[in-house]
């Protein structure tokens, strides 16, 4: 939990490495209010008080030395290392200076020095290496020079280590991603082989040592993805084309067991089987058993010395394990561990001590932890007794031990450990009690001491360590201790001046939340489900003065509930599948009613509600039911009836008032009706009638009154029209007339008056106008001129003239993606890439809004209540959570 004092001192912190805001009201940060006058966010409520841990992962181990990629908060992702103490526990260079980080990845040991991919805002994301020092991090060489310095980039990946250097993937920006290695220096950095002719890719993958030789698999533009090698004496070639021609599927899942690479391959004759090879033609062959059965790989393989143990099928006793030196007269069955059933299914396969260590099934116990020899296999606990099933996540060795994250059912996903003994299998520590999970993972050992991240609860997810006792499994440091966890408001809906949403204050799950837009007004509705696991409501839709949703109590699965935002009137409308889930969708409002789907055991059909047990009911059988739209009381979708084809229909909320509207493209095809939008008492939607192509359509819900609008496209080709918005009586949308590319078209109902707005990117290029919003009288949008602003705010009256630019380069839109966007009276508010703006429809009034935060890297959720803005966030101090503008 957080004090007052570590809150200060955290406020303090922040403030230094945040500039003041400018102009436009700088947010404080302060829950509860807005100071006067103030067009500042401010966060409503920290629902979840929890820390969220700076995620290490990516471990990789150099002598005593663990190095990893940890975000400590304050300067985004970076290369860390640690010895197992919290002094010793640093990070190793702030390579992208600031919070954006680096994002190192593709750490790989070679002797003493890590050699990984980073971004330094620079040069781009390009080879590094380091020997554990600020000062012996460097980059390696800028392969990709590339005229924009920091976006062309060589982007290094598959690293792997042969003797003393490197081998990896990349491009120079003229030869395509083909094979380079890298001995530290930048002259010692080169291309191995130009494999696939000019700028085509190879794209090598796989990359694979045994012994002095790299096996990997590439493409060379003629035989399709196959077997390479490459020697230390510099000759690269392909091992063998395993199928003849271009069409390779490609070599897979390589593992070297001795002088041997086994992986898998299909020969486009046999199928997928386990293959070998010793790195010549010859000697590259489908693995066989004395008796010339191939093996079909399936849960993993591991070698254990110059033997191979494998989880594979050879289409007699099931999958079973099986090992191998390569020798047909060695290829045999280990254990036919569930011969009554066929299968055993061994995974994770693990070497320790000489022997493999695996889960498998023998019919009798469940999934539980064995252990082989080769000739011995036995079955070294039977953690959960009987059948159960023991949720296993992964597993690794450490010293004569393995290490691994299970579930026994009691205490949630946690770190266990076995020495191959029933005395010696136990979980080490209830990391984070009860039966929530730590999540154990990135397990890694470093000589006999594991290192990996686990949340306790309290400080999120960090870097632990364990000797496999009990007392000797701590965390190792909080790297973030600054970062908050979050409740992850999702799901929005407004109801008056109260705003009803999802949320998980990390003590009840997630459940159904409502605000008013003050700290002591943000309050849980209903404990659905007690306890952390939540009910996961979702699919909230206000019918008058009731929030409809769906939750899963634990008891009647996914069902109907609504809530009049009191814990007494939340209540279960209807469990409509008994014996399962009925999984309502397509929550739709109509009047006093609600429509949706759902699957009451026999299909997936539509209902009504009025939120009453016997007003649920089913109104039709009909399936395949979607874009549920309301007009006036009744309701428009699109279905399929199974004779016609997905078409047009609609209902007054009864089975004889529910019909189809008209056939547009009679026969079983349908004309697919997509994009329903509301003009006033008309409704208009995109159809293809098999004869003019995809096209805007409208319907007075009469099958007279359902006809073509225009054909911009004369035959079957289409303007494919979409992002349908109305204005007023006017309805906008874009679309693409063969000639002008796709640009903002506007209509009255008419086909005189179906016209093309602008050509906003003159000539055939398109401007693809996107997130098409009414506001007042006007339409915005985003749009590209092709004149180099890229996407920017535009507006609309619906004249050539009145179409207009609104935002400048200077506000700092870069992207094509719009994140969220909404009107709130006579404001228009939009997210994109971390950034937040309003606009009043003129670009002097257009502006980003300057807050003590930023946007969480997933798309915000903008919802107007009461006149004022909610909306999700994160900042330094809590995570992400709900805040609001009051304008």
């Amino acid at each position: 939990m957080k004090s007052l004092v570590s809150r200060i001192g955290q406020l303090l912190l922040v403030a230094a490495l945040i500039p003041a805001c400018g102009s436009g009201g700088g947010g404080s940060g302060i829950v509860g209010g807005p100071s006067s006058g103030s067009l500042a966010p401010y966060l409503v409520k920290d629902i979840f008080t929890f820390s969220r841990g700076s995620s290490p992962t990516s471990f990789v181990a150099i002598g005593s030395t663990l190095f990893f990629v940890a975000d400590d908060g304050v300067h985004g992702q970076e290369l860390w290392k640690s010895d197992g103490t919290p002094g010793g526990t640093v990070m190793v260079k702030d390579i992208q200076v600031g919070d954006a980080g680096s994002s190192p990845f593709g750490l790989t040991a070679v002797g003493s020095t890590l050699f990984f991919a980073a971004d330094d805002g620079v040069h781009g994301t390009e080879l590094w290496k380091s020997d554990g020092t600020a000062v012996g991090t460097v980059l390696v060489k800028d392969i990709n020079l590339g005229i924009n310095p920091g976006i062309s980039f060589s982007y290094p990946q598959s690293l792997v280590a042969i003797g003393a250097a490197v081998f990896f993937a990349a491009t120079d920006g003229v030869s395509g991603v083909e094979l380079w290695k890298s001995d530290g220096t930048a002259l010692g950095t080169v291309m191995v082989m130009n494999i696939a002719a000019l700028s085509a890719d190879s794209s090598p993958s796989n990359l694979t040592a045994v012994g002095s030789t790299l096996f990997f698999t590439a493409d060379d533009g003629v035989h399709g993805v196959e077997l390479w090698t490459s020697d230390a004496g510099g000759t690269t070639a392909m091992v063998k084309d395993i199928v003849v021609g271009p069409g390779s599927p490609g070599a897979q899942n390589f593992v070297a067991a001795g002088s041997l690479l086994y992986f898998e391959a299909d020969d486009g004759v046999n199928g997928y089987r386990l293959w070998q090879s010793d790195g010549s033609s010859g000697g590259t062959v489908m693995v066989q058993t004395a008796g010339f059965n191939f093996l079909t790989p399936w849960y993993g393989k591991v070698a254990v010395g110059p033997t191979l143990f494998v989880s594979a099928d050879d289409g007699i006793n099931g999958v079973e394990l099986w090992k191998t030196d390569g020798a047909p007269i060695n290829t045999v069955l280990v254990s036919d561990i569930n011969a009554a059933a066929a299968s055993s299914f061994p995974n994770h396969l693990v070497a320790a001590a000489g022997s493999v260590n695996f889960f498998a099934d023998d019919g009798s116990h469940g999934p539980e932890l064995w252990t082989s020899d080769g000739v011995t296999t036995v079955l070294v606990r039977d953690i959960i007794p009987g059948a159960g099933s023991l949720r296993v996540l992964s597993m690794v060795a450490a010293g004569s031990s393995v290490f691994f994250e299970a579930s026994d059912g009691v205490n949630g996903v946690e770190l266990w450990t076995s020495d191959g003994s029933a005395a010696g299998t136990y979980m080490v520590k209830d990391i984070r009690s009860g039966s929530v999970d730590s999540n154990p993972e990135n397990l890694t050992a470093v000589g006999t001491t594991l290192f990996f991240s686990a949340d306790d609860g309290i400080h999120g997810t960090e870097l632990w360590k364990s000797d496999g006792t009990p007392a000797g499994t701590t965390l190792v440091l909080a790297i973030n201790p600054l970062f908050t966890d979050s409740s992850l408001p999702d799901s929005f809906a407004a109801m008056g001046g109260t705003l009803f949403f999802t949320a998980d204050d990390g003590i009840h799950g997630r459940e159904l939340w409502r605000s008013d837009g003050t700290a002591a007004g943000t309050v849980l509705v209903r404990d659905i489900v007690t306890g952390p696991g939540g009910s996961a409501p979702d699919h909230l839709v206000v019918v008058g003065t009731e929030v409809f949703f769906t939750a899963d109590d634990g008891i009647s699965g996914v069902e109907l509930w609504k809530s009049d935002g009191t814990e007494a009137g939340t209540v279960l409308v209807r469990d409509i599948h008994t014996s399962g889930s009925s999984s309502p969708a397509n929550l739709t409002a109509v009047g006093n009613l609600l429509f949706f789907t759902a699957d009451d055991g026999g299909g997936v059909w539509l209902w009504r509600s009025d939120g009453t047990l016997t007003g649920t009911e089913k109104i039709t059988g009909i399936a395949s039911i979607g874009q549920l739209t309301p007009i006036g009381t009744e309701l428009y979708f699109v279905a399929d009836d199974g004779v016609n084809g997905l078409e047009l229909w609609k209902t007054d909320g009864t089975t004889a008032g529910t019909a189809m509207v008209e056939d547009i493209n009679p026969g079983a095809t349908g004309s697919s009706p997509s994009n329903l939008t509301v003009v006033g008492t008309t409704l208009y939607f995109t159809a293809d009638d098999g004869t003019h192509g995809v096209e805007v359509w409208k319907s007075d819900g009469t099958e007279v009154g359902t006809a073509l609008v225009k054909d911009l496209v004369t035959g079957i080709g289409g303007s494919s029209p979409s992002n349908l918005a109305a204005v007023g009586a006017t309805l906008f949308f874009t679309a693409n007339d063969g000639t002008h590319g796709v640009e903002l078209w506007k209509s009255d109902g008419t086909a005189v008056g179906t016209i093309m707005v602008k050509d906003i990117f003159a000539g055939a290029p398109t401007s693809s106008p996107v997130n098409l919003t009414a506001m007042g009288s006007k339409l915005f949008f985003f749009a590209d001129d092709g004149l180099g602003s890229g996407k920017q705010l535009w507006k609309s009256d619906g004249t050539d003239p009145g179409t207009v630019m609104v935002s400048t380069p200077a506000l700092g839109l870069n992207s094509t993606v719009i994140e969220a966007i909404v009107p709130v009276g006579s404001t228009l508010y939009f997210a994109q890439r971390h950034r937040f703006y309003r606009s009043d429809g003129t670009t002097n009034g257009t502006a980003k809004i300057m807050f003590l935060g930023f946007f969480a890297p997933e798309p915000v959720h903008l919802a107007a209540a009461g006149g004022s803005l909610f909306f999700r966030a994160a900042d330094f101090l809590t995570g992400i959570e709900l805040w609001r503008l009051v304008p």
